[in-house]
């Protein structure tokens, strides 16, 4: 049993925050923005997490690999669940706050919407810029459960490298689940390919592919018709 952020005292740090409130700016600065348990609302849906599977030791992303992979296999609830920005404030603010300060420091001049930014979740597109709820929810999107020899083959791929969450899962084609896995299996069974400058290809793939979205429902592709559109313009890949 643990416990998740009221969504009164959420509204009311974002706002302030929003405003740049100096007072409330002044408490993230000297690390002092824990919830207290008046704002703090018991959830049996959600277990005590140790704050310890998380230890900030670099920006990587794949540093945090198995720390993520305990996050998601603990944290067993639903996609409606892991929409709430109640926790995710939670474990920003309360759990995970020493590695948070570290991931994300907070200085004098830290602005409120940077903060909001990396410690909140106003929406659906925030859920890819909280720190913590991005973890769980790349292991989500990528968990392919068919697969008995390793479930999370794709999920390792996207841990590679930072540049998945902002131009896939930020957008709109990475809401598909063929699209996205037609892509990420496409750069596993290429790795000459994207041995270099693999930011840049990936980056260069969904341009393309955003161009062909233009009169193609991609939506509506398979995982192997996502993989066959990429290979027709593999020698451009090659020379980026």
């Amino acid at each position: 049993m643990s416990y998740i952020a009221t969504g009164n005292i959420c509204d009311v740090l974002i706002h302030r925050l929003s405003k740049n409130d100096k007072a409330t700016l002044k408490k993230y600065c000297d690390n002092s923005f824990k919830i207290s348990k008046e704002h703090l609302l018991v959830s049996k849906q959600i277990p005590e997490i140790d704050p310890n599977i998380l230890k900030y030791n670099s920006d990587k992303l794949i540093d945090y690999y198995e720390g993520a992979k305990s996050l998601y296999e603990i944290l067993k609830i639903s996609p409606a669940q892991a929409s709430d920005q109640r926790l995710w404030t939670f474990l920003t603010h309360n759990v995970f706050s020493d590695y948070m300060v570290k991931l994300r420091p907070i200085n004098e001049k830290t602005t409120g919407a940077y903060i909001i930014e990396h410690y909140f979740c106003k929406g659906a597109k925030s859920l890819v810029y909280n720190d913590i709820a991005l973890l769980w929810w790349l292991f989500y999107l990528t968990d392919d459960e068919l697969n008995k020899n390793d479930r999370y083959h794709l999920t390792k791929e996207v841990f590679s490298m930072r540049d998945y969450t902002r131009h896939l899962f930020s957008g709109k084609q990475g809401r598909s689940k063929e699209f996205r896995n037609g892509l990420i299996e496409y750069v596993i069974e290429n790795p000459k390919t994207f041995a270099s400058r693999k930011a840049e290809k990936v980056r260069f793939i969904m341009v393309k592919m955003n161009s062909i979205s233009g009169s193609s429902l991609l939506s509506c592709y398979t995982k192997n018709e996502i993989k066959n559109l990429i290979k027709n313009f593999k020698d451009e890949i090659e020379l980026v």
